[in-house]
C-alpha cells in the first residue's frame, strides 16, 4: 500500500515518473514537524486549562469574599506589584488591615496541621 502511495506521489499530472528522491526526503521532513507543532500545540493547550482552572478558583474565592464581606472591604484582583514577577491573584483592603492571597486551584481533600497544608 505504501510502495503504491509513494509511486503515486512519484508519477505528474501527464504520467511521467519522476524521482522518489525528494519524497523520501519530504516525508521525514513533513513527520518532524507534524511531531513538533503536535507538541507545540498540546503544551500550549495544557497552559490554557491550567489558567483556566486557576481563574475559575479565583472566580469563586471572590465570590465567597463578596458574600461575607461588608462594604467596608475592597477587593483588588491580579494586581501587579512593582518589580515582581507575575501579579497578586488578590488583595483584599479593609478598614485596619491589608490582605494578599494567592489562590491555587488544587482537586482533592488537604488539612491546615500546624499552619501547614497537608494533602
Amino acid at each position: 500500500m505504501l510502495v503504491w502511495f509513494l509511486s503515486a506521489l512519484a508519477s505528474d499530472w501527464f504520467g511521467r515518473r519522476l524521482s522518489i528522491l525528494p519524497i523520501l526526503v519530504a516525508v521525514p521532513i513533513w513527520a518532524f514537524m507534524f511531531r513538533w507543532l503536535y507538541r507545540r500545540i498540546s503544551s500550549h493547550r495544557l497552559e490554557y486549562q491550567n489558567y483556566q482552572a486557576g481563574r475559575e478558583g479565583e472566580d469563586s474565592v471572590v465570590e465567597r469574599m463578596q458574600e461575607k464581606l461588608d462594604d467596608n472591604w475592597t477587593i483588588f484582583r491580579n494586581l501587579v506589584l512593582p518589580g515582581a514577577h507575575g501579579d497578586a491573584d488578590i488583595v483584599l483592603v479593609g478598614p485596619s488591615e491589608v490582605w494578599l492571597i494567592e489562590v491555587k486551584a488544587h482537586k482533592g481533600n488537604f488539612r491546615l496541621n500546624g499552619g501547614v497544608l497537608e494533602r
